[in-house]
């Protein structure tokens, strides 16, 4: 019996998310793709990976700045703006 991965996901919001993932700019979408984990829960790093083509090392920064920003003491805005330049 062939072991089927979990599809968090139904089909309008596969077909709905990744479009406007690829929309966002480049920090928006570790950040995006770390929210999409806490809501999901367990086993969706591997899953949001599949879904969006990207690295679990993505998904871990976006965890990692969001759990920053909520530590400091004084509430932050983030900068989407102010990105790294295209060589």
């Amino acid at each position: 019996m062939a072991n089927k991965a979990k599809e968090f996901y139904n089909s309008s919001e596969k077909s709905l998310h990744p479009p406007l993932y690829k929309s966002y700019p480049e920090k928006m979408q570790c950040h995006f793709l770390a929210k999409e984990r806490l809501r999901l829960g367990l086993g969706s790093v591997a899953y949001l990976c599949r879904t969006f083509s990207c690295s679990p090392k993505r998904i871990y920064k976006g965890l990692h700045e969001l759990e920053l920003m909520r530590s400091m003491p004084t509430p932050c805005q983030v900068d989407y703006k102010r990105q790294r330049k295209v060589l």
